[in-house]
């Protein structure tokens, strides 16, 4: 527990698996693994997935659990399958232009701060999060948060970004001492349960006003209403189901994706000869721009390559996600597993291990080649990482040499980047 509320616990865990091996009993009733069988027999597909460890999440009291919340696995698929839709490839073609046309304002941001820097840099975290969040808010809400435009973050971004770091508190307290976490709600200040509530607001009311305008923007709610067509009207989603999924495609294609891109471009940076490769690779392929797309960019094998590097050495999710044995128990690696125990891989570790890869704490690329995902993340990934480096070079400012050293809780809390960016000649 103090780990966790220390936000040292991915870091923990890899000293156990260390010292150890490929499994860890961390406490009379867990079990840490870092071997891919594990993974495997403790994710799994589908029906295969052991189920979430209720006790490690707690239950928002005020709206209807997200798909990534629910107990009922049947349910949870249900959501998914009308989801789908809308993040299918036909999907992701469709929704391009969305992508590019906050990509293309990226890049033209960065160029006037770098400019107006004068040789100083700028903190690329910013403004990473600014087009993730501009990005999900045109595909969850219709409309782009206006991040880009004011450079600045509203105020309801800035909770999602403390809301974060609150549950992740509040899970590991629901944990280890749910008699304290039924506490809490008791002792939070008026304030704090406006800010809340409005926070909820906000998000429900930006939902009802996308619903109630008539567009053919390939968002989100259009590819599932379209997905309604002949579906019986008693299995579609209620409206409090639709506020609790846009809340958390606002939290899992936002945050996570500019941090994978953060930790790509630090880590490019402190390897000179990994940035003139990608940059040649880029710059030596595309003469336009517009020659930049979802069809074109995952042909580039040391682009997917370095993409995949930078999942392995800054995961965006680093901490464990607790499962929990059925009463029967599970075969995991190989090994019975008794019934009603907790098992997780935490991937930082796992990711970080000898056992697993060789020079595990070097950027090293080349291991990944050739590979390519497609993914809406890896696509938009992809398409900001390669428009990035074909305009600016990039040098990692000195005040950012240690950036890596950060909390975890649950995702990372990132510190700013700052890079120097140099727009190229003719671009």
């Amino acid at each position: 527990m103090y780990y966790r509320l220390a936000g040292r616990s991915p870091f923990h865990s890899h000293a156990l698996h260390k010292r150890y091996g490929k499994v860890v009993r961390v406490s009379p009733n867990e079990l840490s693994y870092i071997d891919a069988d594990a993974w495997r027999g403790i994710y799994g597909h589908g029906n295969t997935a052991l189920p979430r460890d209720t006790r490690a999440t707690p239950r928002a009291r005020d709206n209807e659990p997200a798909m990534i919340s629910i107990d009922d696995m049947e349910e949870h698929r249900h959501q998914r399958n009308i989801f789908s839709p809308a993040f299918s490839n036909r999907a992701l073609k469709e929704q391009e232009p969305i992508l590019l046309k906050h990509i293309n304002l990226f890049v033209k941001r960065v160029r006037e701060k770098g400019v107006s820097a004068s040789g100083r840099g700028i903190d690329l975290v910013q403004w990473l999060n600014f087009t993730t969040f501009d990005i999900m808010g045109d595909l969850a809400f219709g409309k782009p948060l206006g991040l880009l435009e004011n450079a600045e973050y509203t105020p309801w971004v800035r909770n999602t970004f403390a809301g974060i770091k609150i549950f992740a508190l509040r899970s590991a307290i629901a944990y280890y001492v749910p008699s304290v976490d039924r506490l809490i709600p008791l002792f939070m200040s008026r304030s704090l349960q406006e800010k809340r509530r409005a926070h909820v607001k906000y998000t429900a009311d930006q939902v009802h006003a996308r619903l109630a305008r008539q567009t053919d923007q390939p968002d989100i709610w259009t590819l599932v209403l379209r997905s309604y067509e002949g579906m019986n009207k008693n299995v579609r989603l209620t409206m409090g189901q639709m506020e609790s999924n846009a809340s958390l495609f606002m939290v899992a294609g936002t945050e996570t994706t500019a941090t994978l891109l953060s930790g790509a471009v630090y880590l490019l940076a402190c390897r000179p000869a990994a940035l003139d490769r990608l940059t040649k690779e880029i710059r030596g392929t595309f003469a336009r721009k517009g020659d930049m797309t979802i069809d074109s960019l995952p042909r580039l094998p040391f682009l997917n390559a370095v993409v995949e590097e930078a999942f392995r050495l800054y995961p965006p999710v680093p901490d464990a996600q607790f499962r929990r044995t059925p009463r029967e128990g599970a075969e995991i690696a190989g090994e019975l597993v008794p019934g009603e125990a907790t098992v997780f891989v935490t991937q930082y570790a796992a990711f970080r291990s000898p056992e697993n890869f060789e020079a595990p704490d070097e950027f090293l690329p080349e291991r990944w080649l050739p590979d390519a995902d497609e993914s809406l993340a890896y696509h938009e990934i992809r398409l900001m990482l390669s428009y990035l480096l074909w305009h600016f070079d990039l040098e990692l400012c000195k005040e950012s040499d240690d950036w890596m050293d950060q909390k975890v809780y649950a995702l990372w809390a990132k510190k700013p980047l700052m890079v120097k960016v140099t727009p190229v000649g003719g671009h």
